[in-house]
């Protein structure tokens, strides 16, 4: 987890990665679905996700993320996630609103 603050002042961005919890019934059923198979039997592979979101100067997030990158290996996701704060540092993320 990170606050950037940004060159405009008042500007602030969270970034964090976490990894998705494999045992929810509302992931385990997307995925059963997703795979045209019964909810029990469907095996969840580990995912992580990085977010992006506007937030004021203490870290109170506000609104819909403006970035996400979803992961299958915590490997990939702690490279992504020092990547996209890379990409913060030099202002070359493109912010898109997700809904």
């Amino acid at each position: 987890m990170a606050v950037v603050a940004s060159w405009w002042p008042m500007t602030y961005y969270w970034l964090s990665t976490i990894q998705l919890d494999a045992d929810s019934p509302v992931r385990r059923l997307t995925e059963a679905i997703r795979l045209n198979r019964h909810r029990e039997s469907a095996s969840v592979p580990e995912m992580y996700v990085t977010n992006v979101y506007r937030c004021d100067r203490i870290g109170v997030v506000r609104g819909n993320p403006l970035y996400e990158c979803t992961y299958e290996t915590l490997a990939e996701a702690q490279h992504g996630h020092r990547e996209t704060l890379e990409k913060m540092r030099e202002g070359r993320l493109k912010y898109r609103p997700i809904a």
